[in-house]
């Protein structure tokens, strides 16, 4: 998503730590698993904090900044020497999702 005008750009690691959060909330709204947010910029799940998702916000230009949110839906996109530290929606659920549901929970909370 790109965002502009407001002075986003001046602290863009309040943009990050507000995306996150939005992020977050989108997929515990959506599929009802416990996400948290390790901060500031990855989202997490279990008691030993598998990475599920992360944050990356970048300044472009003077009015711009662009928010990255990555979410592993599927456990296929995980390298085998990070598939213990990693997780993913459909893995962590056993089943399929909506994934318009989370991307529509996503925007609405940033």
């Amino acid at each position: 998503m790109i965002l502009r005008g407001g002075g986003l750009t001046s602290s863009p690691g309040l943009v990050t730590l507000g995306a996150g959060v939005a992020a977050a909330s989108a997929v515990q709204a959506a599929t009802g698993l416990p996400v948290r947010l390790k901060w500031p910029n990855d989202l997490v799940i279990g008691a030993e904090w598998r990475k599920l998702g992360g944050i990356l916000c970048e300044a472009q230009g003077p009015d711009a900044l662009v928010v990255g949110i990555g979410i592993n839906l599927t456990s296929a996109a995980h390298p085998p020497d990070v598939a213990a530290r990693a997780a993913s929606v459909e893995g962590e659920l056993a089943r399929s999702v909506d994934r318009a549901a989370i991307v529509v929970e996503c925007l609405a909370g940033l």
